[in-house]
């Protein structure tokens, strides 16, 4: 008797660690939002989607064609041959939130076991904003200049992964993209200053989230208590904003720490 041998490439490797009866079940209770697949399932859209960022691949043609190239490879994992049209035509309809439900049902899995910190310290989220150029011939809704479109993304990291990615338009300012985000009491948030809005931040130390960030220049506020200051510290006090702007925005005291780096 013959013995067939069993190769597991890379591919399966990574797609064994997304649960799939929790994305079989997402898909048939949230597919009702989109068209029925008819051959192309869920599954190989979303294996195929991954396939192309995990290759790097450049183009649909350049990825079906890869995709199709190792028909025999991929016939194991679930998926099955896939045509451009078929493939871009499922971009457009099918409902996103099967692979954003997806997502975060992973991201719970591996935050557990990549938490280091947990009951040590607070859970340090670090939210930061990238501009992707695009053209805007081709991308008109993503408004940014005149001639020029761009996208932004906006992200909360909390250890090594992406809690959450939001992405707008070009022209959406930093702050505005954060403000119904939630987080968790006992949350420690790391920001520049592009997200400085003084109720925002007096909304987040009502709800028991602290904060860090820079002070801009033009900052008005007094001292209330100085505290000892050592080595690179040098101040630590207690401040209140004395702008009637800022007292009424943020009417308690903040802490200003000036520390230089050597």
């Amino acid at each position: 008797m013959g013995l067939i041998a069993h190769c597991s490439t890379l591919m399966g490797q990574l797609l064994q660690l997304i649960p799939r009866h929790v994305f079989d079940h997402l898909g048939d209770s949230r597919g009702w939002q989109g068209p029925k697949p008819r051959k192309f399932s869920y599954w190989s859209h979303l294996a195929a989607m991954l396939f192309g960022q995990w290759s790097a691949r450049k183009s649909w043609r350049d990825l079906v064609f890869s995709l199709n190239r190792d028909a025999r490879t991929i016939s194991p994992l679930g998926m099955a041959r896939v045509r451009r049209s078929t493939l871009a035509d499922a971009n457009e309809p099918r409902p996103a939130v099967i692979f954003e439900k997806t997502y975060y049902k992973l991201y719970e899995r591996l935050a557990q076991a990549m938490d280091s910190q947990a009951h040590k310290a607070p859970r340090i989220k670090i939210i930061d904003a990238t501009t992707i150029d695009l053209c805007a011939a081709v991308f008109p809704w993503a408004k940014f200049r005149t001639r020029k479109g761009a996208v932004k993304l906006h992200t909360v990291l909390t250890g090594q992964l992406p809690q959450c990615v939001i992405v707008t338009d070009g022209k959406t300012h930093d702050q505005k993209a954060v403000q119904d985000l939630h987080f968790e009491a006992g949350d420690l948030l790391i920001f520049d200053r592009a997200y400085l809005d003084y109720a925002w931040f007096f909304r987040l130390h009502q709800g028991g989230v602290w904060f860090v960030t820079r002070l801009t220049r033009n900052s008005c506020y007094e001292v209330v208590q100085t505290r000892s200051a050592a080595g690179p510290v040098l101040a630590d006090e207690l401040i209140r904003l004395s702008s009637p702007k800022g007292q009424g925005a943020y009417p308690e005291p903040l802490r200003r720490v000036h520390y230089r780096d050597p």
